[in-house]
């Protein structure tokens, strides 16, 4: 620990509480093999659990559900069902990586200049977690179908129809011990590192593998207790601290509808649907409850009164003609919107602002085939063609980090310098973002093949080739960059270094380093990333797609003779190279 801070060690043996910054500790083991201390069985026995009583995850559900269903007709069924489901979720955890538990006590002394007892004693020490999660969800449905029949011109149909809601809200709390009362070590607020208590266990490494582990920390509390250095009693409760804090609710009705229909004697058929999708998502903010002495307070989440609405509507046709008894044509189409992710976050898709919710995806697919049933049922061929294209896709991996761009605002920040748009000083971090969007157009077709040449003998074949080109990038990601370029350079402000690079280095190890130590050197990696993820990739196949594969396999089963119940086959499967790279074009 650093001299300005306080590491606060509560021992439940003792029952005590002292600010340990001016006590030493041995470093976490080195790696021993590429094993941390923990699995070093020269150091514990294999059966070790250092996570003893009060650690672990209880989870629980209750469901109830009812339905209602009855039939008006022989024609004419309605069911009504509705459904609550309760989740709850209790996680108690020490937060520290596993392979820096086992320390080694080497004070001959206590800070207070007392004797230490556990001189040389090895002890495991943690900060406690506790993690609640409560999630209810309602849901009502309705559904219904009804068939008639017009004769054999007219045909025979049968209309259904889906009408659902659903209410889901989720409660979120993560906690840990810090110091409450207004004589704190820091004051800024509660949940700050130096009102941290760790929880410190002294084992006997030589005693049962069964008596070494974290102390159960229901059975003792630091609460009240002094620290002998600073002389003060500290009030000590459980807080909430960082993103974990949630109360979030989404409300989504879908309706759905479908009508089948059969014609000229059941050789032409054909389905048509149609459904749409409405759901209003509310996020959740941290607001502070004031607490004495703290500049700020307790974090707690609060509800958004503004929900984030979003659509979607889908379009769908389809159809099969039986021509005639060995060869079937089908045909079908879709347009479709999708819902707008509720948790992304992307600039506008003019880069003119920043933490913008993605866009609602668009997509539109057709596809034919032909279907053969010949030589009395031996030879089966399907044969589909189809093609589709997407638009306002949205994807998790950006192209550009949003620590790339942080990093930038954070230098920007630091040297106080203003924000054209509000004439303020810049506040860092800024920007949020969780992925890009893009557009994409697919077209192939496929061929399965199977025949049995005789009653025992079988054969499969598979041919599929396939091309997508993605295009239209990340459009709001180079944009946003293009327009954030002139403030993040102007007045030689790319000479400016990120926060923690720089300060101290000699030139010979700032260039040797192979990391970006200023605005321009960043801005350098932003830019090789456009090149990679957005340029070269606009138009092109994606990474990884394999256009072509190809799967044929055989058996043959006996059924007769001594080798009767025995079958024998192979396998032969080719893929085609996958991509890989991509390569700039040359003058």
């Amino acid at each position: 620990a650093g001299a300005t801070a306080t590491w606060l060690v509560y021992d439940a043996a003792t029952n005590s509480l002292i600010n340990r910054s001016a006590s030493s500790r041995t470093s976490p083991r080195a790696l021993v093999g590429g094993d941390p201390t923990l699995t070093d069985f020269s150091v514990l026995p294999r059966e070790t659990s250092i996570l003893g009583p009060g650690m672990g995850q209880d989870n629980s559900s209750n469901r109830f559900t009812a339905f209602l269903a009855h039939a008006f007709t022989r024609d004419l069924n309605l069911e009504v069902a509705a459904m609550r489901l309760d989740d709850h979720f209790y996680n108690k955890d020490a937060q520290q990586n596993l392979g820096t538990y086992l320390r080694a006590d080497p004070s001959p002394t206590l800070p207070t200049g007392a004797p230490n007892p556990n001189v040389g004693r090895a002890f495991l020490e943690s900060q406690m977690q506790r993690n609640y999660r409560d999630t209810r969800t309602d849901a009502v449905r309705a559904s219904g179908s009804y068939k008639f029949d017009f004769g054999r011109y007219f045909g025979s149909h049968t209309l259904a129809g889906v009408a659902e809601y659903n209410f889901e809200k989720m409660t979120g709390v993560q906690l840990k011990e810090f110091v409450t009362s207004p004589n704190a070590p820091t004051l800024a607020n509660p949940e700050n590192n130096n009102n941290r208590v760790w929880r410190r266990t002294y084992v006997d490494l030589n005693g049962p593998s069964g008596n070494i582990f974290l102390a159960d920390w229901r059975t003792s509390s630091p609460n009240g207790l002094t620290d002998p250095i600073s002389g003060r009693a500290y009030q000590i409760d459980w807080i909430s601290f960082g993103n974990g804090t949630q109360f979030t609710s989404t409300e989504s009705k879908s309706y759905i509808g479908m009508l089948q229909s059969s014609f000229w004697n059941r050789r032409i058929n054909t389905v048509v649907g149609l459904s749409r999708d409405d759901r209003t998502a509310y996020n959740s903010s941290q607001v502070r409850t004031p607490l004495a002495g703290f500049t700020t307070g307790v974090l707690t989440a609060v509800r958004d009164r503004t929900g984030n609405e979003g659509s979607a509507r889908n379009i769908t046709f389809s159809g099969v003609f039986h021509a005639t008894r060995w060869l079937g044509l089908t045909y079908s189409k879709a347009e479709n919107s999708g819902l707008p992710n509720a948790s992304g976050s992307i600039p506008s898709p003019d880069g003119t602002l920043a933490n913008q919710r993605p866009p609602r995806p668009l997509g539109r697919s057709q596809d034919m085939g032909i279907k053969l049933d010949l030589f009395d049922r031996r030879l089966f061929l399907n044969a589909l063609y189809f093609q589709t294209t997407a638009g306002n896709d949205f994807d998790f991996s950006p192209p550009v980090t949003q620590a790339s761009i942080n990093s930038i605002w954070d230098a920007l920040a630091a040297n106080g310098i203003n924000d054209p748009a509000t004439n303020a000083p810049i506040i860092s971090p800024r920007d949020v973002v969780t992925g890009s969007t893009f557009a994409s157009r697919t077209q192939g077709y496929e061929v399965d093949l199977t025949a049995n040449p005789t009653k025992n003998w079988r054969l499969f074949l598979n041919y599929s080739r396939t091309k997508t080109a993605r295009t239209n990038i990340a459009p709001e990601m180079a944009n946003y960059i293009a327009r954030m370029r002139g403030l993040w350079t102007q007045d030689s402000r790319g000479r400016l270094y990120l926060v923690g690079r720089g300060t101290g280095l000699a030139p010979q190890e700032r260039d040797g380093n192979n990391t970006a130590d200023t605005i321009a050197e960043q801005l350098d990696v932003i830019d090789a990333s456009i090149l990679n993820s957005i340029t070269l990739a606009n138009g092109r196949r994606p990474l990884g797609q394999v256009p072509q594969k190809m799967n044929f396999r055989t058996s043959y089963d006996f059924t007769e003779g001594g080798l009767k119940g025995i079958g024998i086959g192979g396998a032969v499967r080719w893929a085609d190279r996958p991509i890989v790279r991509f390569v700039a074009p040359t003058m």
